[in-house]
């Protein structure tokens, strides 16, 4: 609200003389000023005794209780003067008006930003944008629904939960010790969540849906944990009520999965992946029953972020698909952990499946201790990823068959590697562009069947005396020996160097 306007509204309570409006500011909070108060927030409106602010430094906006109401203008921006015995009713007035007006304007735009359709970022922004501090929504798990990206995140951390999506475990438990959740909240629901681990100055709100908790809405200021009192005017603290009260009626409304309970199995699961170490989670492991032999399954629906397709409609899918599996949620991906006989058996309708709901899914090796759940699905990722670029139109992609890649990946950079290839490759490349041949393909269908002529000429469409004459033509162009196994290993590896 405006300095004029909320001048005019308080006239109704008590009488006001507008001293001065060099430029009409807008009023975020009100404050009184304190005995040799040097330091103004800008946005604040100032109720004093006129003997109070005679001395210079002064804030933009006053609003001065004296003697005379009909003195000259001062030197601040904004300027109004009231009588001395009506300061009080009129810092109260005030401070109705604007929070009357927050409770109107913030809860409802937010609701009203959602219902027409914006999304939870898109919402999150403009409350983080009122507010002028960033924003992060969290679930009861840790997990990072949404952020205000249009507002500077000064803290390491969080920058780095933001972009990753969740909180890592070392992080949960550091939270969960410093004991926020006994916290004794103030009167519009909000917490300090300030910490020895940051300097800078917290406060979350904790969104309940049905009486049930399903995670908090964080504000981080600019303000370092060293500056004193707290950084928050008594608006904003009602504002970040406000805005954590419009998320949890969102949240109701487009995360209905926060409110269902975790079984032991989905919440051990998730937080191997978010790296709890086996020993942490040895007690709860000796609990559970897992299948002898398992896989991890990574898998990616492309509708899901795009068009809002739930989630969980997917793993129920997959669980009805493969009995005996678990699941859980990681970054925007659903990971499951499924016995290893069952995926086998459902090998071609998990193909069918994926291909109906335009999804991806990697597979893991198998393993046989659960602790091994969290590298298993980074090897089941890692597949997905391989798989999608050099594979395209398939849609099951298991890692034993993309290991080869996922080892020369962490050899180095792509270039570097180029140096470990096989100069026979660009040798029958060469010759395959000068004469309009195929020695470079031939030679890795010949490699990738076993070295059977027999395999690799039907593959080919060509006879198998065609086969003989140009592999003895490769022997002679790549100056290689085909019956080297040393070398033949090494064309191998060339090839798949030639693929990254």
């Amino acid at each position: 609200m405006f300095f004029s306007k909320l001048i005019q509204e308080i006239q109704n309570d008590v009488p006001v003389i507008l001293s001065n409006i060099t430029d009409d500011r807008e009023v975020k909070d009100v404050s009184l000023l304190e005995p040799g108060q040097t330091r103004f927030q800008t946005g604040v409106l100032y109720y004093g005794y006129e003997e109070q602010w005679l001395k210079s430094p002064r804030p933009e906006m006053i609003v001065s209780a004296g003697e005379d109401q009909h003195q000259g203008p001062c030197a601040a921006v904004c300027h109004a003067r009231i009588r001395r015995e009506d300061l009080f009713c009129a810092f109260n007035a005030s401070r109705r008006i604007l929070q009357e007006e927050s409770r109107e304007s913030l809860y409802e735009d937010m609701r009203r930003m959602y219902e027409n359709g914006r999304s939870i970022q898109a919402v999150m922004d403009a409350a983080a944008r009122r507010l002028g501090n960033a924003l992060v929504l969290v679930d009861r798990d840790y997990r990072v629904l949404a952020y205000s990206p249009s507002t500077p995140m000064p803290d390491e951390k969080w920058r780095k939960n933001i972009k990753q999506g969740f909180c890592s475990y070392d992080f949960v438990l550091a939270v969960r010790d410093q004991g926020i959740h006994l916290r004794e909240e103030d009167a519009f629901g909000v917490l300090d969540a300030t910490s020895s681990e940051s300097r800078y100055r917290k406060y979350c709100f904790p969104i309940y849906v049905r009486n049930a908790y399903v995670g908090f809405l964080l504000m981080v200021t600019g303000e370092t944990a060293d500056s004193g009192r707290s950084s928050l005017t008594q608006t904003q603290f009602y504002q970040l009520g406000e805005a954590g009260r419009a998320m949890a009626y969102i949240i109701s409304n487009a995360e209905p999965q926060l409110l269902q309970n975790q079984s032991a199995y989905q919440t051990l699961l998730r937080d191997m992946l978010i790296g709890a170490t086996s020993s942490e989670l040895y007690s709860r492991i000796q609990t559970l029953q897992f299948p002898p032999v398992m896989v991890t399954l990574c898998v990616e629906p492309r509708q899901y972020l795009s068009q809002g397709y739930p989630k969980t409609k997917y793993a129920r899918q997959l669980k009805e698909l493969l009995p005996g599996s678990h699941v859980t949620y990681h970054e925007s991906r659903i990971a499951l952990l499924c016995p290893e006989e069952v995926f086998a058996d459902r090998r071609e309708r998990l193909e069918g499946f994926c291909a109906a709901e335009d999804t991806r899914m990697g597979v893991s090796n198998s393993f046989t201790d659960v602790a091994l759940f969290s590298a298993r699905y980074a090897q089941a990722y890692n597949a997905l990823q391989i798989g999608s670029r050099l594979d395209s139109g398939r849609f099951v992609f298991e890692y034993q068959k993309y290991q080869i890649y996922d080892l020369l990946k962490h050899c180095g950079d792509s270039q570097e590697l180029r140096f470990f290839c096989h100069d026979a490759l660009e040798r029958l490349r060469r010759y395959d562009l000068e004469n309009d041949a195929a020695l470079y393909r031939t030679l890795r269908v010949y490699l990738d069947c076993g070295k059977s002529i027999k395999l690799a000429a039907e593959r080919m469409f060509i006879h198998r005396n065609s086969m003989v004459y140009r592999l003895e033509k490769i022997a002679r162009i790549g100056k290689i020996d085909l019956d080297d196994p040393e070398t033949c290993l090494l064309l191998q590896i060339s090839f798949r160097i030639d693929d990254i």
